[in-house]
């Protein structure tokens, strides 16, 4: 159920082991145990490439690492991450996964569980989490566009745009759009926020939000959405647009200025999206606001516990 990480990535790796911690017994994850992971790799490499020599202070040092990336997501999010750090181990905190911890563990589950175990609810309700998170943070209103197996019954494209045009203020009318076809259910915009002033003489802020929660997620920091939005509507844009990107994966700061320039716009990744994350009342941080994604978190800390991953590794 859990995702085999890559370990030559401390951040997967950071994720096994957060998940390890979660659905073990001891709900504990060890330095030991993320060496017996790498162990393997060891030998391998000896067979395929004949390398000689102990790799164990490699591992060890791989280890520390991970366990130090831990510490560093510990402080930046305080309560609202839902393991502590202590004894060069991650242990997770039972009894906080369903208050503050909660919307990190939701983005984790993303990240870490396979592929084939993240139902089209979950997705659905990834973009409204980030609807949420981007909508309290630049504020105004928020109109959530993406398509979804759930929200079907809306129609294709052309339908959405003319519902988003009657449910705003910007006073905006859809139009027969060159380049985007009546049969297309997505255009790469999951999300809509904007703010128009009380002097309502135009000039609206909006922002375009594009949800990927796949791993190749850095493939679509690049996108032609905003162009094609533009496309369907009969208004001329006489203020800013901003493009944003929500994705439930920890961008690494060796490349999160690079993604940030390929962008073009405002990243959210797990860290912020988790900072940012308020829930009902927008009083704490780490909170989930959507009852399917807290649903949806329960029932998978049900499903780990179940499949008792990692009692051998313990």
């Amino acid at each position: 159920m859990i995702r085999d990480p890559s370990t030559s990535d401390l951040h997967e790796l950071c994720d096994w082991a957060e998940l390890l911690a979660v659905s073990n017994s001891r709900h504990l994850a060890s330095r030991g145990d993320i060496i017996k992971l790498l162990q393997p790799d060891d030998l391998l490499a000896d067979d395929l490439l004949r390398i000689d020599g102990d790799d164990s202070e490699r591992d060890e040092t791989t280890a520390d690492d991970v366990i130090g990336l831990a510490l560093n997501r510990k402080r930046m999010l305080g309560k609202a991450y839902p393991f502590e750090i202590a004894d060069s181990s991650i242990r997770f905190l039972d009894a906080n996964a369903q208050t503050f911890g909660s919307a990190y563990l939701f983005y984790l589950l993303f990240c870490s569980i396979k592929p084939d175990f993240i139902t089209p609810e979950a997705r659905h309700f990834f973009e409204l989490e980030s609807m949420d998170v981007v909508h309290s943070f630049f504020g105004g209103y928020a109109f959530h566009f993406g398509w979804t197996q759930l929200n079907a019954g809306r129609g294709k494209i052309h339908s959405r745009i003319q519902q988003f045009c009657d449910e705003s203020n910007l006073g905006w009318r859809p139009r027969n759009p060159h380049l985007v076809s009546s049969s297309m259910n997505d255009i790469g915009i999951d999300v809509i926020v904007w703010n128009v002033s009380n002097d309502n003489r135009g000039n609206a802020f909006v922002v375009v939000a594009q949800c990927a929660t796949g791993h190749n997620w850095d493939q679509k920091l690049v996108s032609s959405a905003r162009t094609h939005l533009e496309d369907c509507l009969d208004a001329s844009r006489d203020g800013p647009w901003i493009n944003s990107f929500c994705t439930p994966f920890e961008i690494p700061d060796r490349i999160w200025r690079q993604s940030a320039r390929s962008h073009d716009g405002y990243i959210f990744d797990r860290l912020r999206l988790v900072l940012e994350s308020r829930g009902k009342g927008g009083a704490k941080c780490g909170c989930l606001a959507s009852q399917g994604s807290k649903k949806w978190v329960k029932s998978m800390l049900r499903e780990l516990a179940n499949n008792r991953y990692g009692q051998a590794i313990g």
